[in-house]
């Protein structure tokens, strides 16, 4: 969401602190720089003018320049996403919004006047954001006395992912709350979920902001769909979850149970539900078992997993099985409810197809090819299936869950150094791969053949050759990672070859 608010200058701000962020080094020419954000060299004037402003109030990066070159460090403490937070909270539409959530836009010409600006202005920047509306099935129209339609629990949702994707613990631009009933509800989550992240706690209190304040506005959640009814929570039951959990803390913020519709209740519950990734950990913790759990989802979710079993040839344990059908299952529901369709919602930023990370593309292909052998009558649950959504959450579940079976790739290293130095590459080539590598010699069939002088492969092999890398004789951080993405590529290759042996 977040990259969704920022314009013009402010892009190109967030470009140029990714492009050093993410640099080898800290210096670069103006013509770099100019070249990399395709402007002209006073829109970069203008730029880092803007820059040179947030350093002052954020003092963890510097910035140097003379006539030739820009450079810019940063400490330990520099944070990127502070950067675009604070860019987004500055922006005029990220203002109106607020001002939205807060009843405080009461017309077009009095905001208007109050921020120095058009009415036609604020028209346009409201109109930019219809395609981020449409994505969470809501729409906004200054002509209704409610200026937001559509069902008021995707409303929550909408806010909470708003406030959520611009909080930190220093600003944390929660909607207000009794401060003592976060810090107990905190506590009470710490005991009763001892598995739950910090964050994940974080997250449902801002959740829980959110709808104190919508609920004193007056807007009750009265309607909910099926899907929001029809689970079930494995750890702790619905009445024990309100008892110790929900209703104190709606209490100490003045909202009473007498006032709050039972959807009120069974909304929370399912969001805490579904709002969480489940560990192998965690589920070790189960307090909770029913034959009806999920029941309107079982058989599609478990015959889901078996289609996966005999497209990668393989078993899933007990326990592995347990921890993704748990997850997908929430996943998919989740979905269900809000719908998310083709667009990957990943902290706050719509992201394609094409920009999906790399090791997730053949969990991508492995789960397009069983969802057309899904048979079920239920469309929408099939819609559910082939989103990207659902397919780029699960399959992150599947590389967590097999990445202890990942493929090794055998790779050979052969220097003119001497042989100390080579046997010290190969030892930081493997401490450095986060996916296994096997260290093989030349002649016993490795995958891979990294070298630092010409070899002639077909020496040792007339067919089936191993793919070759050659570097310097000295290697450079850049060298290690672009090796060891290659290495990737060629672990990625042996997958896929196994996919279209089926």
């Amino acid at each position: 969401m977040l990259d969704s608010f920022l314009r013009g200058q402010d892009r190109l701000v967030q470009k140029f602190f990714l492009f050093y962020y993410r640099s080898y080094q800290d210096t670069y020419t103006y013509k770099d720089v100019v070249d990399e954000l395709n402007i002209s060299y006073p829109v970069l004037n203008n730029v880092l003018e803007q820059v040179d402003t947030i350093q002052k109030g954020y003092p963890e990066f510097t910035m140097s320049r003379d006539n030739k070159v820009i450079k810019v460090t940063f400490s330990e403490k520099f944070l990127y996403n502070k950067i675009r937070v604070n860019l987004t909270k500055s922006t005029l539409l990220f203002i109106i919004w607020d001002a939205i959530f807060y009843q405080k836009f009461k017309t077009l010409e009095a905001f208007s006047q109050s921020q120095y600006v058009s009415g036609r202005t604020v028209q346009r920047q409201i109109g930019t954001f219809a395609p981020i509306l449409e994505h969470y099935k809501l729409d906004l129209n200054l002509k209704r006395t409610e200026y937001l339609g559509g069902e008021e629990y995707r409303i929550r949702y909408f806010f909470h992912s708003f406030y959520w994707h611009v909080y930190d613990e220093i600003e944390s631009n929660r909607p207000p709350i009794v401060e003592q009933s976060a810090t107990d509800l905190y506590q009470a989550l710490s005991i009763y979920f001892p598995f739950l992240r910090h964050a994940a706690k974080e997250r449902f209190i801002n959740l829980l902001a959110v709808s104190v304040t919508r609920i004193k506005q007056g807007n009750l959640i009265k309607e909910i769909p099926e899907s929001v009814k029809k689970f079930y929570n494995p750890f702790m039951d619905q009445i024990t979850f309100d008892k110790e959990l929900l209703l104190p803390f709606f209490e100490a913020n003045r909202i009473y149970e007498k006032d709050l519709p039972k959807e009120e209740l069974i909304y929370h519950f399912y969001m805490f539900t579904v709002g969480q990734s489940y560990s192998q950990e965690s589920l070790s913790q189960l307090r909770l078992q029913s034959p009806m759990y999920m029941n309107d989802y079982r058989v599609f979710i478990d015959d889901w997993i078996t289609l996966i079993e005999k497209q990668i040839h393989f078993s899933f344990g007990s326990n592995e099985r347990k921890l993704l059908f748990i997850n997908a299952t929430y996943i998919f529901s989740f979905l269900l409810t809000f719908g998310l369709g083709n667009k990957i919602d990943s902290f706050g930023d719509y992201i394609t197809l094409s920009e999906v990370e790399r090791q997730y593309h053949y969990w991508f292909t492995v789960l397009e090819k069983i969802s057309r052998k899904h048979e079920v009558e239920n469309k929408a649950w099939l819609d559910i299936l082939n989103s990207n959504s659902f397919k780029y959450y699960a399959s992150q579940i599947l590389y967590y869950i097999l990445s202890d079976y990942d493929t090794p790739v055998r790779v050979a290293i052969e220097s003119k150094s001497r042989g100390i130095e080579e046997e010290v590459q190969k030892q930081k080539l493997v401490r450095m791969s986060p996916r296994p590598i096997n260290i093989v010699r030349i002649k016993d069939f490795p995958d891979v053949i990294i070298s630092d002088y010409a070899i002639d492969i077909s020496k040792y092999y007339t067919k089936n050759q191993p793919h070759l890398y050659q570097w310097g004789e000295k290697q450079y951080l850049s060298d290690w990672i672009r090796v060891i993405n290659y290495i990737d590529k060629v672990r990625d290759e042996k997958y896929y070859r196994l996919l279209s042996d089926d």
